[in-house]
């Protein structure tokens, strides 16, 4: 839906005018600070004053008491006035004259974004250029965002898991290795009981060694201790028959060598610890082709999320051609929008502009007079293409351009 007509008196640098637009691109013309932006806030301001009154604070002209404006479009018809107490009042009709109950809710749903400005875009930072475009797309890209940093924090954990259960692995230098672990108490009982048959077997040859050194001083003093023969005549044989019987025993218990045994303890431990070893590679193995698997599941998920927000944004609200976005900004056939030439940024930024107003069909652009031919002839077509309005302003002092203005009134129309 176009604009028919705009009448418009007292708006800021406006006195009274009266416009009917012709053919796609309006030209409103003029010297600087004549009234062409005037024009063009009385429409912003009129349709929806709440965000107009962030630019236009003072929208009556300095010195009169009020101001109006009458946007006539194909289906109703929009008055606004505003008052010097800071008073405003808003009318819809359709064109027949019948009142709309909740004129500014109608407006809002027909307008959608009515302030954008195709030449304004080219300004922004890649950074806000990306963020109009998620919002004008509406499409929630912080949700992936979010997803793929958290399965890559997730992967990067469990990467780094990866790396040390590979480099946990013990060595194993036995080979042969029995499935079971040896029982080294068994062996530790039969060292003790050979330490045990040794110590005895020592004790015994230390008392048969003092007994044959008691004989033998006991022979000594035979000579001397006449009246004591006969006791040690008698100690002599009870210690010879005990001797004898010891003789006997050491004959039949020979002396254990314990050096054997404590090799194979000592080999049983180390037999165990490879053993354990083994088994704790076998766990670390495990966990290490669990960890591999996880890995490689959020590498998945991640290509997965990915391809979704390729997705979102391929069928997302804001469907122009080559256009996309990276963590940087918005990409016109890959290439960063910053660096694409004038003509091309400005038939992107109308692109978007049409395409953010389905019912509205009119959009802005204030720096027309930038233009180059290149960019204007842009305008032209996509204007003539999408049926579009497009008012723009141009500063120009011949009178020979478009809807020419001159302190603040129409003072001829080319």
């Amino acid at each position: 839906m176009k604009i028919v007509n705009l009448k418009c008196e007292n708006f800021k640098r406006l006195v009274a005018i009266d416009i009917t637009p012709k053919g796609n691109v309006v030209i409103l013309s003029g010297k600087n600070g004549a009234g062409k932006t005037s024009a063009i806030d009385s429409i912003w301001s009129g349709l929806q004053w709440k965000a107009g009154k962030k630019v236009n604070k003072s929208p009556i002209r300095t010195g009169e008491k009020f101001a109006d404006v009458v946007i006539t479009f194909e289906d109703f018809i929009v008055y606004r006035k505003w008052l010097d107490s800071d008073k405003t009042y808003l009318k819809v009709t359709n064109r027949e004259g019948m009142i709309y109950s909740s004129p500014q809710e109608l407006l809002d749903k027909f307008i959608g974004v009515l302030s954008f400005d195709p030449s304004i875009f080219t300004t922004m930072t890649p950074k806000e250029q990306r963020d109009l475009f998620l919002k004008i797309a509406e499409v929630d890209i912080d949700y992936y965002d979010n997803k793929i940093a958290e399965v890559k924090e997730r992967r990067l954990l469990k990467g780094r898991e990866v790396k040390m259960l590979s480099g946990e692995r013990e060595e194993i230098t036995i080979k042969d290795l029995p499935e079971m672990a040896i029982d080294t108490s068994k062996l530790s009982e039969k060292y003790d009981l050979a330490v045990e048959r040794n110590n005895k077997i020592a004790q015994e040859e230390l008392n048969y060694k003092s007994n044959e050194i008691l004989i033998r001083q006991n022979k000594d003093k035979i000579g001397e201790l006449q009246n004591q023969i006969s006791d040690l005549l008698n100690e002599n044989e009870e210690s010879k028959e005990m001797n004898i019987a010891r003789k006997k025993w050491s004959m039949v218990n020979r002396v254990i060598d314990t050096t054997t045994i404590k090799e194979e303890i000592s080999n049983a431990y180390a037999i165990n610890d490879q053993i354990k070893a083994r088994g704790r590679n076998n766990q670390k193995f495990i966990k290490l082709n669990v960890a591999k698997a996880e890995y490689e599941k959020d590498t998945e998920e991640l290509k997965s999320i990915e391809n979704d927000k390729s997705k979102a944004l391929a069928n997302s609200k804001m469907k122009i051609k080559g256009l996309s976005i990276d963590d940087s900004g918005v990409l016109y056939n890959g290439i960063p929008f910053t660096q694409i030439s004038s003509s091309e940024q400005i038939k992107i930024c109308m692109e978007i502009g049409i395409a953010l107003n389905p019912e509205f069909k009119c959009i802005f652009l204030r720096n027309y007079t930038l233009l180059d031919s290149d960019s204007k002839k842009v305008v032209d077509e996509l204007a003539e293409k999408y049926d579009y309005q497009v008012i723009c302003e141009q500063v120009d002092s011949t009178g020979e351009v478009g809807f020419f203005i001159e302190d603040g009134e129409i003072k001829n129309e080319n």
